[in-house]
């Protein structure tokens, strides 16, 4: 039985050495590689070649000759018909409207509900008005 667990021992030893053998060989070529690359970008010194290329500017667009207008001096009359010493409008006769509403249920008390500043009797905006959307 310690035979069979030495040879064990032995195996997994054997197992991890030539799994980090493995390792160390790969990671050297890849290294080698880097270095040629490297060494290669090096050696060469040659630019690359560009050809440049000159645009010249379009010319410029040719100035239209200008008419010379004459100014001539029209007479116009103007006929004002109606002439008005206090043209605003101050005073408003309107009946006062009882307040009434689509539902025909009668409501206990008469106050208007919702904010002081709210026009109307019932308000359908506020912070939750565009949850619903």
């Amino acid at each position: 039985m310690d035979e069979e667990h030495e040879d064990g021992e032995n195996r997994e030893t054997v197992a991890v050495f030539s799994g980090w053998g493995m390792s160390l060989a790969l990671h050297a070529i890849v290294l080698l590689l880097l270095a040629f690359v490297v060494v290669a970008g090096r050696l060469l010194d040659d630019p690359v070649p560009v050809r440049t290329a000159i645009v010249e500017p379009p010319p410029p667009p040719p100035e239209e000759e200008k008419d010379e207008r004459e100014l001539n001096e029209v007479d116009i009359t103007i006929e004002v018909e109606v002439e008005v010493e206090t043209p605003v409008v101050t005073d408003l006769d309107v009946e006062v409207e009882e307040i009434s509403t689509e539902d025909e249920e009668v409501s206990e008390v008469n106050e208007a509900k919702g904010r002081e500043e709210a026009v109307s009797a019932s308000e359908t905006g506020g912070a939750g008005a565009f949850m619903a959307i």
